[in-house]
């Protein structure tokens, strides 16, 4: 070994250096252990401006043999590549191009937004650095830069050594080969969550926002900050000083409607003694309406609001996601109109929404479209100028409380139980105990409440004929234009038709009795309304052609329930499982999800879900799924594989999306099914459901995430769900076939 000067001050830093190589699974060729700690050591120091590193590519390309001999002889010695598969290793040996860089070299930098290769070092060193500050350096054989294919993005900045010698491997080679669930992929996936915890921004919101509940008032400032470090794919405009119209319009939705006159928010999960015990509570604390969520609120003053949530984790984490929102964007609108001339203005011409409208977009530099003068007005009402007035004076001060009271008698999910089994046995005519009931089969459904009504309400099939001439006759235009079944047409004319005539929809609804069905409308501050369905005592001949009702035996019965929300279905499906037992055959839900592959409006069916909050993998019993035939029978094209539970719909951006898709293979990301499934899993080990309970998870893509203009924001421009969703009504058509055969 050479000669080195060390003095007292680099020896500590030298044994450490030493202590993380002897630590890490790396082949070291001839270097020593000293050596190499203190060529890092000297690297480390080096100051280095990346600037002046040379970014001309000056790189010789290698067809030599004995490059793919040393790449060979690498894959069963050098960690990750060990874990390549025979089939992965040949095409990554066809497709790979080795280069021997002439010159000291940036490789890629964090502003690198092309050419996304993974590499592997044979020869040489290269050194990596975060912005200007140096992270580590590597001289020996090793796999590195699968952030780019994964992410399409760098995480860092990578300077090669003159006379390295570097195997690339294209963007789409590697991500064909990144195989879900196999050895080599597994090894990305826990690199990516433990060691570049390129996920963490998500997880300190949560937690933040978790650890907050029950702890008083969150801290705003602290919140919007690790709010924004999300980029989240439903706001991309966080960070610009541009209006997001349409992320605010959809926070707007989801949040009361007061919310432009409201500066405390009290979020609670079960209301006040006091409003359970008068009935006469709406008269000192109004309801305040939420048209995009089934929670209730109530005006405690003004200026105060109290939301009694459906679970302390996924409905808050919604409720303070959106309105960091919506702080955001009326931060942005109030200091372009805080000026008194723009004020003026708008009092003016207080009474015109169209003037208000035009001198809006003139100081936002933004010609309104239709679409978003109707997201004005529908959350901000015709006096426009009045509203945009006031949220001026609200200074956007805001302050959200959370509070976790201890419920010592029924819970809502208890009461809610028992007032469903006790509507099940008036239905079926029965006064014993569920496992008392002979030939008892029930079939647990979750989704659209239309959807369903809309494949066996007998008074639409038996009027057909004549919805459909009235529909010709008075030249009903439809928003929907691509139809997937006959029906579908039927339905969506429907809707304007029981509109027309109140009459006809009291008709449908006392035939819908007659016939079996019953809608359960109180929830018990579940917000969960439920369908109970006696399917021997529906028409066979009045229902969708697409199946023929056949009960399974003489006490056969659906239940339908409306939508959960996140973890609020772990809430719903235990206590239905306990009650019904081995009398449950299936649990079929049937929602939308955001898609990860194909387009808008396809069909997916979950083989596997994943937990984002875990990386937790739960497997699904779906009785098997031919795609094919699925495809053939809906009209549409289906994907079936992994699925990504999140916490929240603002809650994900492309970091997540793109590492769920691109290495755990994940077809969609959803937020209710993976509680439903780990309680079913959990049920059927403990005893309480048989093991061939079948569990179908199919939903419709209602937007792709990763694409902005094609998020969740626009999605009321892509279907209409008054009609029908077309999607949703090939699924529900395709469940009924399932349970009738």
């Amino acid at each position: 070994m050479q000669n080195h000067d060390i003095n007292l001050e680099d020896e500590q830093e030298i044994l450490t250096i030493m202590k993380e190589s002897l630590s890490k699974e790396t082949h070291y060729q001839s270097d020593t252990l000293m050596e190499r700690a203190l060529k890092k050591r000297n690297y480390s120091v080096l100051n280095i401006d990346l600037e002046q590193v040379n970014t001309n590519t000056n790189r010789t390309p290698l067809k030599e043999k004995k490059y793919y001999d040393l790449l060979e002889e690498n894959f069963n010695n050098v960690s990750p590549l060990i874990y390549l598969s025979v089939n992965q290793r040949k095409a990554f040996l066809n497709d790979i191009i080795f280069y021997q860089f002439e010159d000291k070299e940036t490789l890629y930098t964090q502003e690198t937004t092309t050419d996304h290769y993974a590499y592997i070092l044979l020869e040489g060193g290269i050194g990596f650095f975060e912005e200007a500050k140096f992270l580590d350096f590597i001289d020996v054989v090793n796999f590195f830069g699968y952030d780019g294919p994964v992410f399409k993005k760098r995480l860092n900045t990578a300077i090669v050594e003159k006379n390295s010698i570097v195997a690339f491997i294209p963007e789409k080679t590697f991500i064909e080969n990144l195989i879900p669930f196999s050895k080599f992929c597994t090894f990305i996936s826990r690199s990516i969550i433990h060691k570049d915890k390129v996920l963490d921004h998500l997880l300190n919101f949560k937690n933040f926002v978790i650890q907050k509940i029950d702890q008083g008032v969150i801290n705003l400032k602290e919140m919007i900050d690790l709010y924004t470090k999300i980029d989240s794919c439903l706001h991309p405009k966080v960070r610009s000083e541009e209006m997001d119209l349409s992320a605010w319009f959809y926070a707007l939705h989801r949040l009361p409607e007061n919310v432009l006159e409201t500066f405390v928010s009290v979020l609670v999960n079960k209301p006040p003694k006091k409003f359970l015990s008068n009935e006469d509570y709406e008269t000192i604390a109004p309801i305040v309406n939420t048209k995009g969520r089934l929670r209730e609120v109530y005006k405690l003053l003004n200026g105060k609001n109290l939301i009694v949530v459906r679970e302390m984790e996924t409905d808050v984490l919604d409720f303070v996601s959106n309105s960091c929102i919506h702080y955001i964007e009326s931060l942005k609108l109030k200091k372009k109109i805080n000026d008194p001339v723009t004020l003026a203005r708008f009092f003016e011409h207080r009474n015109c929404f169209e003037k208000t409208c035009e001198i809006l977009g003139q100081v936002l530099n933004h010609k309104f479209d239709h679409g978003e003068k109707e997201g004005l007005r529908k959350y901000f009402g015709t006096n426009l100028a009045e509203t945009l007035i006031k949220l001026v004076f609200h200074y956007q001060d805001t302050v959200i409380y959370t509070q976790k009271v201890a419920i010592s008698s029924q819970d809502p999910s208890e009461k809610w139980i028992q007032n469903l089994w006790k509507n099940a046995r008036e239905l079926l005519g029965i006064t014993s105990s569920v496992e008392e009931v002979d030939d008892l089969i029930v079939d647990i459904s979750q989704g659209s409440k239309t959807t369903l009504l809309a494949a066996l309400t007998p008074h639409l099939y038996k009027n057909k004929e004549k919805i459909l001439k009235w529909a010709v006759d008075n030249n009903i235009q439809l928003k929907t234009k691509t139809f997937l079944a006959e029906n579908d047409k039927l339905i969506a004319y429907s809707y304007y038709y029981y509109k027309t005539f109140p009459e006809e929809r009291n008709a449908k609804e006392q035939m819908e009795k007659d016939c079996g069905v019953r809608f359960i409308t109180e929830t018990f501050s579940t917000g969960i309304q439920v369908l109970l369905i006696d399917v021997n005592k529906l028409n066979p001949d009045y229902s969708d052609p697409a199946f023929r009702v056949k009960p399974a035996s003489k006490n056969h019965i659906i239940l339908h329930f409306g939508y959960t929300f996140g973890a609020q279905s772990s809430l719903i499906i235990k206590p239905l499982l306990m009650l019904f037992g081995s009398k449950a055959r299936s649990m079929n839900i049937i929602g939308k999800a955001g898609g990860l592959v194909g387009n808008r409006t396809d069909i997916l069916v979950s083989s596997n879900i994943f937990y984002d909050k875990t990386n937790e993998l739960i497997n699904i019993n779906h009785g098997g799924v031919d795609v094919e035939l699925l495809k053939k029978e809906t009209n549409s094209d289906v994907h079936l594989g992994p699925m990504l539970n999140v916490a929240g719909t603002i809650l994900q951006n492309c970091d997540l999306l793109n590492f769920y898709k691109n290495v755990q293979g994940c077809i969609g990301l959803e937020m209710e099914g993976f509680f439903f499934v780990r309680e079913i899993e959990s049920c059927i080990k403990c005893g309480i459901l048989k093991p061939e309970f079948l569990t179908r998870c199919f939903y419709y893509a209602s937007d792709l995430p990763l694409d902005p203009n094609q998020n969740l924001a626009q999605e009321s421009g892509n279907v209409s769900w008054e009609e029908g969703v077309c999607s949703m009504n090939a699924i529900q058509r395709y469940v009924l076939k399932k349970i009738f055969q």
